[in-house]
């Protein structure tokens, strides 16, 4: 089995996430192009693919974003992921 790469900045946006009372379950070992983290914040659910500022998505991950049909996105700090709980542009 292959050991799934965890992004270098992923311990740290879930620490800050939990320290502003965002719920997160880290999903790193699902694998399948499963994103790394749900987030829930104010009653929603959203899938957050963790990247470090030069990471892109694999095939795997392709593939999961293009078939799930709920929110998803790619984040590489935790501003983005802030401004997209904020926003609720899912």
């Amino acid at each position: 089995m292959l050991k799934k790469k965890v992004d270098s900045n992923q311990a740290q946006i879930i620490a800050d996430l939990k320290k502003i009372g965002v719920s997160v379950l880290n999903l790193s070992r699902v694998g399948g192009g499963c994103p790394d983290i749900l987030v829930g914040w104010q009653g929603k659910n959203i899938l957050i693919e963790i990247k470090t500022a030069k990471g892109n998505l694999n095939d795997s991950q392709i593939e999961f974003f293009e078939q799930w049909k709920g929110p998803k996105f790619v984040c590489k700090s935790i501003n983005e992921i802030i401004e997209i709980i904020n926003n609720k542009k899912n």
